[in-house]
């Protein structure tokens, strides 16, 4: 470059080249509720979403068969001739996507008629795998590949896309167990996977082709890319001399909002991603660094004549919108002109701005045209529109960033509040809530704002303007010190009842419990000995009837808010009713009652005249803790008996598919509030969450509730009230927990254990070839005997194998080779799940192991009385168990002594001989223990949704 040649023109020039593609190299999305396809694969049949191991290793195990699929480099794929996909609404789907939000993304020309997808073969990545999407060029006329990845888990496998000086790494395995991605790029985009960690990934590979020639293709930017290096290794080089500060500001073609900005080189669009997406490789290889910011332009002078009109016409500080910007006055001359740079995200590397706002002269703008001569836009330059009237000639301010002229008016105004001053001092007001609203302010704008707001208060103070000074306070909820000191001053001239307004207003902007409280107490604290206890009571009384948060970091707060005797009566009275319907609020309302149990000694007996809201001012310990624990309790079966996606809204989605589809989640809760009821010594509370299990899942037959519900409670349950049989003296034979375990006993030998004719068979499968060994394992396959054994050749154990994988018997059969010996011997062994469904003696294990689980023989006599012996039977064989009882049986002592004849008995929960109650009625009283142990006539009775086993 030549000696004395303009910067910002050469650089104008060279990135003025041939960068007009709208579009990107390639598309990437994620799409949470993209249907299944239903993907089928010869020899396999449906592939379950998300993936399983167990058909990740299906796809896998067709290596080796010769028409099945090809492997390499620990990636597998199957040829399209293999695969068929049986919802007809993922094509529309694919299709769709890809003409519209792909095309789009990648700069396809808009034509009457639209690119079509090809699928081309599946792909199966494994641990390890890294391996590149796309072997060879595409044919057929595509021009670009779209890879969709569906639901799986994998760790790791990020996809790097490179074509020349751009490149772009894109992670696949966030959230990829229930996503379905979409990964586009044109032909000619350089791929490569980086190592899978672990899991799976299982994509279909697509070919985009277009319909219309010629296809689309990437420009080729070699020539447009040489003259912005030359210019910016001249510059580096110090010819020409660079200007001071070092910098050039370069202008865009779109506007973008400052949310746009922050996402970086994703937030741009149309030309402005492909000129910077170019330009940001040979900026980081030359050291330099790019910015993303926003450009004000300020101008400050004289309104010309028609001002009086526009004065007479419109209120000063009027913002309208744009049809009635004709009637804002003209400026008859340019006083003051300011360019000022913020907003400042760099996009070059992590390199925080060295600076915050700063001004700048036109000396480093590359300007296209000239900015001054432009209408104001508030969407690109805009800060506010701020207006101020002197009776001689109106001036105003396009973006200001301070009320000068107005805060000279306000001080020499009279003491009285004259319209005038009115109007100047809600624009003021005005434009510090805007400056308020702004993320990115240094500490010495915010500190320049709060004093302004000071000021203002003063003013509404001096002239006694109760609404200008409410309106106004909020400027100080930065800053709790100021806020306090305001008050103070206020309560000067000013009554309690006036500035309430201001006060709520702010405590109800603020979310968190600690925080209203420590706004409460600086106030009050500040008002000395002017802040009487009722309107401290009061203040406190607001905060918590507008709280909504319900988190359980404000659980201290809220014992310690009120005075200690008001404290459970507005926990009674406010809280509870306000939360308790709310979703979500489960971990809040256990953890307010384990606090108030955890500190019960500290709460005084009630009191008469307690400041509180609601129909009484009375409340016990005990009754709050009963109503936090119901609380808790319904919060649960709320949020079990809530559709997924409401409950996803409160929340999240991750959390609400754990609270809504977990068995163990179901057992955890239920033991939790249990031990809950134990805390708090009130047994009653423990017969509403036994009613609460028998509404659960109740959509469920009776076999999937079971297993999903009861079957995981039982081992928990037993486990907390063993616990607690120390000192309670609680048993597995009390109410309400009898009848819940008659009821988990009776559905169980009815619906699972079954007679012993009726153990159900397998459902025949064809997988021999007809050969002698297949013969044989045909047989094995379709009966329960536990293990066969086949000593062959390697090539008869590679056709036995073979068939194996071909029969989709994954599910009945595990295989290994035992090398032991020649020949080799393949052992082939039924899966324990196998035998403990479809024979008599695993279905009658799997029963004995889980009746043993409640009790030894005399517990489980206690529980189901005189049904013991026909459970007895039914373990036995010899009688199949029957819901409702059929016959009288009576207890033989003997036979009671050894009971179930097979497995070994576990530790008792009681030892009790059979009795008690054998109907179940309703408690209507309150049942509390104080650490010393119960009477038995008082166990808790209740009322449950249970079969009548008497």
């Amino acid at each position: 470059m030549a000696k004395g040649r303009d910067l910002r023109a050469e650089l104008d020039k060279a990135l003025s080249g041939n960068f007009e593609f709208k579009g990107n190299f390639y598309h990437h999305s994620t799409h949470p509720v993209a249907p299944n396809p239903a993907l089928a694969i010869e020899g396999i049949g449906l592939v379950g979403l998300p993936l399983s191991d167990r058909d990740a290793n299906l796809i896998l195990s067709l290596v080796g068969n010769a028409s099945g699929g090809r492997a390499a480099k620990d990636v597998f794929d199957v040829p399209v001739s293999k695969v068929a996909i049986q919802n007809p609404r993922w094509n529309d789907f694919v299709n769709n996507l890809a003409s519209t939000v792909v095309c789009q993304d990648l700069g396809v020309p808009s034509c009457s008629s639209k690119p079509r997808l090809e699928l081309q073969k599946l792909l199966l990545y494994q641990a390890g795998s890294k391996y590149a999407l796309q072997e060879k060029s595409p044919e057929n006329g595509a021009f670009a590949t779209v890879a969709v990845f569906l639901p799986s888990a994998a760790e790791g496998g990020q996809v790097e896309l490179s074509v020349g000086s751009q490149k772009e790494a894109i992670d696949l395995s966030q959230d990829s167990l229930v996503n379905t991605s979409i990964l586009a790029y044109y032909a000619g985009v350089v791929q490569k996977v980086k190592p899978i960690k672990s899991g799976y990934r299982l994509a279909l590979s697509y070919s985009l082709i277009h319909t219309q020639s010629p296809p689309p293709k990437l420009p080729d930017m070699h020539g447009a890319v040489t003259a912005p290096r030359r210019v910016l290794e001249n510059w580096k080089d110090g010819s020409p001399v660079a200007p001071s500060p070092p910098f050039v500001v370069y202008f865009l073609s779109n506007k973008y909002e400052q949310s746009d900005r922050e996402r970086g080189l994703r937030g741009l669009k149309g030309s402005d991603i492909h000129k910077v997406s170019h330009l940001l490789p040979i900026a980081k290889e030359l050291s330099f660094t790019v910015y993303l910011a926003r450009l004000t332009l300020s101008l400050c002078g004289y309104a010309d004549t028609c001002a009086k009109y526009y004065h007479r016409t419109r209120p000063w500080g009027y913002q309208g919108n744009d049809s009635d910007e004709e009637n804002i006055p003209g400026m008859q001359s340019v006083d003051q002109r300011t360019q000022e740079i913020s907003e400042l995200t760099c996009i070059s590397g992590k390199n925080k701005p060295p600076f915050d706002d700063f001004e700048v002269e036109d000396d480093v703008l590359i300007l296209k045209e000239s900015r001054s001569q432009q209408k104001p836009d508030r969407k690109e330059y805009d800060d506010g529109v701020f207006f101020i009237a002197k009776k001689t000639r109106p001036r105003f301010y396009y973006l200001s960033r301070e009320s000068i002229a107005g805060f000279k008016e306000l001080g020499s105004a009279s003491n009285r509040f004259t319209a005038h001053a009115r109007e100047v001092a809600f624009a003021v007001l005005g434009e510090l809530r805007d400056l308020a609203k702004q993320n990115h302010q240094s500490k010495a704008e915010v500190q320049s704002n709060l004093e302004k707001a000071v000021t203002l208060l003063g003013h509404a103070m001096r002239w006694k303007a109760v609404e200008l000074w409410n309106k106004s306070l909020i400027l100080c909820e930065r800053s709790l010190e100021t806020l306090g000191k305001e008050v103070s001053k206020a309560l000067q001239v000013i009554s309690f009842q006036a500035i309430q307004p201001a006060i709520s207003g702010i405590i109800e902007r603020v979310s968190k419990l600690q925080q209203r409280y420590n706004v409460i107490k600086t106030i009050v604290s500040s008002a000395g000995t002017k802040a009487t206890p009722e309107w401290a009571d009061s203040l406190r009384i607001s905060a918590l009837s507008s709280y909504r948060a319900a988190i359980c970091e404000d659980i201290p707060y809220l014992v310690a808010f009120m005075p200690r005797p008001a404290t459970l009566v507005n926990i009674q009275n406010i809280v509870i009713p306000n939360l308790s319907g709310r979703l979500g609020t489960y971990q809040f309302f256990l953890a307010l009652t384990k606090a108030i149990q955890q500190h019960r000694a500290l709460f005084a007996p009630p009191t008469e005249g307690s400041n509180s809201v609601g129909s009484s001012n009375k409340a016990s310990v005990g009754e709050v803790l009963r109503r936090t624990a119901l609380a808790t309790i319904q919060q649960w079966e709320l949020t079990l008996s809530t559709p997924i996606e409401h409950l996803s809204a409160s929340v999240g989605a991750s959390q609400a598919q754990a609270l809504s589809s977990s068995a163990n989640m179901v057992a955890d809760r239920v033991c939790e509030l249990i031990e809950l009821c134990f805390t708090i010594q009130d047994l009653a509370l423990t017969t509403d969450v036994i009613n609460a299990v028998y509404r659960v899942k109740q959509h469920l037959g009776v076999v999937e509730r079971l297993k999903e519900v009861y079957m995981p409670i039982v081992p928990r349950l037993v486990a907390v009230l063993q616990e607690v049989n120390v000192n309670l003296q609680v048993r597995v034979s009390d109410e309400p927990f009898k009848s819940f375990f008659k009821t988990a006993f009776s559905q169980y030998l009815t619906h699972v254990l079954g007679s012993k004719s009726a153990v159900p068979r397998f459902a025949p499968k064809t997988i021999g070839c007809g050969c002698e060994h297949c013969t044989v394992l045909e047989t094995f396959i379709n009966n329960t005997t536990p293990e066969a054994r086949f000593k062959l050749l390697v090539a008869q154990r590679n056709h036995l194998e073979e068939r194996l994988r071909l029969g989709n018997v994954a599910d009945r059969v595990t295989y290994q080779t035992d090398k032991r010996g020649q020949p080799h011997t393949l052992v082939i062994s039924k899966r324990p799940k196998i035998m403990t469904v479809y024979t008599w003696e695993g279905r009658r294990d799997e029963a004995i192991k889980f009746l043993r689980g409640v009790g030894d023989d005399s517990a489980l006599m206690a529980i189901v009385g005189e049904r013991y012996m026909d459970i007895v039977d039914a373990v036995e064989g010899r009688r199949a168990f029957s819901e409702v009882q059929k016959a009288e049986t009576s207890i033989n002592p003997d036979n009671a002594m050894t009971g179930i004849s097979a497995g070994p008995s576990i530790g008792s929960a009681s030892s009790t001989a059979p009795g008690g109650p054998s109907s179940v009625t309703t408690s209507t009283s309150s049942t509390t223990l104080a650490g010393t142990k119960r009477k038995r006539g008082s166990t808790p009775q209740n009322v449950t949704d249970v079969i009548d086993l008497t």
